[in-house]
């Protein structure tokens, strides 16, 4: 059996590190089994990455996206984790990662739903990116997002959910529908549900 996937400690630790939602920054967290850093991938692979994010949607460059291989994946969490890069940067990371055809990819962008810390323009990303990784897998992630307090990410959520399909994801957004008294959560709901009906 593989390793523990060097990214899963960098997500944590800068989860407690990051700025870019607004929260105040504690110092990072360190265990003994636990480093700060992940070992970096190669400068070749990084360049290329870099080179991938800056020319625009990911989902325009798909081959090439393809072409670099899971590998990418660890360069891809380096930069959407990390508070110094530009946030559209960030958001472009995540959307490429379902585009390496990586199994480990569900993983990460989960890690990313789940850490509050980070800001909410990245976990929107992340939610419509799952959807898109993991299809009718990602059902069981995104439905507990219908309930979150940041507003890009519930909406994220629902139009992921819509997009994925399916009676789990229909029930998801209903269940939602019908316990929230925010009409604004309301017409989002109402809107992904009536997008599944064409």
């Amino acid at each position: 059996m593989a390793g523990p996937m060097p990214w899963l400690a960098l997500i944590a630790v800068l989860a407690v590190s990051d700025p870019g939602n607004g929260m105040p920054a504690p110092e990072p967290v360190r265990t003994p089994d636990a480093g700060t850093t992940a070992p970096q991938p190669g400068a070749s692979l990084r360049a290329s990455v870099h080179a991938l994010l800056d020319s625009g949607d990911p989902s325009e460059r798909e081959e090439a996206w393809r072409a670099l291989g899971p590998d990418a994946l660890d360069a891809l969490v380096r930069i959407a984790t990390e508070p110094r890069s530009a946030l559209r940067t960030r958001e472009r990371a995540v959307d490429a990662m379902p585009l390496l055809q990586s199994p480990d990819a569900g993983v990460a962008l989960r890690k990313l739903l789940e850490t509050p810390r980070f800001p909410a323009p990245v976990r929107a990303a992340a939610a419509v990116a799952l959807g898109r990784h993991d299809g009718r897998g990602a059902v069981q992630a995104l439905r507990p997002l219908l309930y979150e307090r940041v507003t890009s990410v519930r909406d994220a959520a629902a139009r992921a959910l819509a997009t994925v399909g399916g009676e789990e994801a229909r029930a998801a957004l209903e269940e939602a529908l019908a316990e929230t008294t925010d009409r604004n959560a309301r017409e989002v709901f109402q809107r992904q549900l009536s997008r599944m009906q064409l």
